[in-house]
């Protein structure tokens, strides 16, 4: 494939052994925080280039490879211990969105002493640097200013949000996601086009800004969009009324559901998970 080079503020590059052709955008530090999930990185070969890449300029590495699924807050402020008492002053992510949005929190920890009622607040001062390798498409979270962590304590999903997130440079590798279970595949490109009924909601609220994401993806109309969507998901989990009900004032509450094209209400988004998820 042609290599793809553009900026966000982050550096991107879209190509086929992209670590190893970039190698000289490791030599950012002195010492290296690597933050991985347990197994998918050492799986599928991004782990090895990444370590290859920094042996070429002989920096060492601490690697914090414990991000589970859905990162919560107790695992950033411990991969922040580890990355503070080893001295690393670089962090770099690698998997899908849960080692990449912990590997931004963890670089935000290390480098500013937040406590917890200010990690989704502020005063945000300093982040180490950032280089994102990610190994599975849809979420985005190389190229953004958030980190998505789970509140156990207030049941919900928050954002950190600064524009000292931002990774410096994203390395992107198709190669990477050539083990991806189909399922996988499947659902993270689907986090990319996030759920049909939106684009609906949109085209009643908003009639037009939807033909753009169409033809990005396309299709001609929402309706061949649904169809496409529906062979992908293929059978649906299910869902009753009444956990939606109970999911929807924690979805509300975040702020995620804030700053959209459309200012959502709660009913609005009662409406677009019952489109979404019921039978």
């Amino acid at each position: 494939m042609s290599p793809i080079h553009f900026s966000l503020p982050t550096q991107v590059f879209l190509e086929t052994d992209a670590v190893a052709h970039h190698a000289a955008l490791f030599a950012r530090g002195k010492k290296a925080m690597i933050v991985t999930g347990r197994t998918s990185a050492k799986r599928n070969g991004a782990q090895d280039d990444v370590v290859a890449a920094l042996a070429q300029h002989q920096i060492p590495y601490v690697l914090y490879d414990a991000v589970p699924s859905n990162p919560d807050i107790e695992t950033c402020y411990e991969g922040a211990r580890i990355a503070k008492e080893a001295g690393a002053d670089f962090v770099i992510a690698i998997g899908g969105g849960s080692p990449m949005d912990a590997g931004k929190a963890i670089a935000l920890l290390a480098a500013s002493p937040l406590s917890r009622d200010q990690l989704f607040t502020g005063p945000y001062t300093a982040a180490l640097p950032l280089i994102h390798i990610p190994t599975t498409s849809g979420t985005g979270s190389e190229v953004t200013p958030y980190a998505i962590l789970s509140d156990d304590e207030a049941q919900t999903k928050r954002s950190i949000a600064t524009p000292l997130l931002f990774p410096q440079v994203a390395l992107l590798d198709p190669k990477y996601q050539a083990q991806l279970p189909h399922r996988t595949t499947v659902n993270t490109a689907l986090d990319a086009l996030t759920l049909a009924t939106y684009l609906d909601f949109l085209e009643h609220h908003a009639p037009g800004v939807t033909a753009p994401i169409l033809a990005a993806a396309g299709q001609h109309d929402l309706a061949a969009f649904h169809a496409m969507i529906d062979a992908l998901l293929e059978e649906k989990e299910s869902f009753t009324p009444e956990e939606i009900d109970r999911y929807v004032p924690y979805a509300f509450a975040s702020k995620n559901s804030h700053g959209a094209i459309i200012d959502t209400t709660q009913e609005d988004l009662r409406a677009l998970y019952q489109d979404s998820l019921l039978a």
